[in-house]
């Protein structure tokens, strides 16, 4: 009688985990894996294979009632494989996953698609998402958003999930779908303001207001003319000062208003209109608010204090960028 064999090849558990992506992830994302699968060779794709071994955890029975959440975990261990670029992050996001919980499926699944975007998704769509989720918005903290903990459709609170203003608006992409997991970690994660400016920089800049910073400021460019200031639903608007890289940074409703992750107090409190004390009190206690932007400029982000031009981006900032890197 022939032996009786229990544990997977290492090129039976690749297979397995890629049948396992093709029938839980849309056809372009299983052959986006597939693909790049396909481009390692025959010994890398054998080493994949051992690190995709999650060992004998739990006892027989547990290992069989789990059996669908432990393929969810070897198909997030190889997504993270293939698609984070970095050795030491890489390295250390693998060892994280090899220990999350085998108990749910939805949650492995959540964490495995997030390594990648929503086809179509506009940059009035990520608007809009922000809006509808600004009450489970974490605070303003002035760190990243952490990539390991970020997954698509759930938002956290607490200090390990918070994070700055430029980080909210890539927050929100993500979260809608236009970035994922791989633009957060290969873009953002471990960089500062000084270096991540860039990224917003690839789709380029559209200067709305600007001042010659002298005594008195001295208008030199006004594309809002007397009326209300509108930028494009969607796009960063950038409250620019010469004095650092960033400024402010938030994200356009469309309306004449921004949503805006921040914690200030206002440098011009008797410009504060009675219609935004809340969203006032809201940036003074780091929650996230919406404000007109003329408003902000006025109370704040204005030439008496040292802010001198308002900018937008000219497109959604992940255009700029291919999907396969978004």
């Amino acid at each position: 009688m022939p032996e009786m064999r229990f544990l997977k090849t290492k090129d039976e558990r690749l297979t397995d985990t890629l049948d396992y992506v093709k029938a839980n992830l849309s056809t372009v994302d299983w052959q986006e894996m597939v693909d790049e699968v396909n481009k390692l060779s025959a010994n890398q794709q054998s080493t994949i294979g051992g690190m995709l071994s999650l060992g004998a955890t739990g006892s027989s029975a547990d290992r069989t009632t789990n059996r669908e959440p432990r393929r969810a975990k070897r198909a997030l261990m190889l997504a993270t494989r293939l698609f984070l670029t970095d050795p030491a992050f890489l390295a250390i996001e693998l060892a994280r996953v090899k220990v999350l919980p085998e108990t749910s499926e939805p949650d492995l699944l959540a964490e495995m698609r997030s390594w990648f975007t929503i086809p179509g998704v506009t940059p009035g769509m990520v608007a809009d998402d922000a809006l509808a989720n600004i009450a489970s918005m974490p605070n303003w903290q002035n760190v990243n958003v952490p990539p390991s903990l970020a997954v698509r459709g759930q938002y956290k609170q607490g200090a390990a999930y918070e994070f700055n203003c430029y980080n909210a608006v890539v927050f929100w992409a993500f979260q809608a779908g236009a970035i994922s997991r791989r633009f957060l970690f290969n873009k953002l994660h471990g960089q500062d303001g000084n270096h991540f400016f860039p990224v917003f920089s690839s789709c380029g800049w559209l200067t709305d207001i600007e001042y010659k910073l002298a005594t008195p400021p001295e208008l030199v460019t006004n594309k809002f003319g007397t009326g209300k200031w509108i930028v494009p639903k969607g796009m960063a608007v950038y409250f620019v000062t010469p004095h650092k890289v960033f400024g402010h940074v938030a994200l356009s409703l469309g309306d004449g208003r921004i949503i805006s992750q921040n914690a200030v107090i206002p440098a011009f409190p008797d410009k504060i209109k009675d219609e935004d004390r809340v969203a006032v009190t809201e940036m003074n206690h780091a929650k996230t608010h919406i404000i007109q932007i003329k408003h902000f400029w006025d109370i704040h982000y204005n030439p008496q204090n040292g802010y001198h031009k308002l900018q937008h981006t000219a497109t959604g900032f992940w255009e700029a960028f291919l999907v396969a890197e978004r």
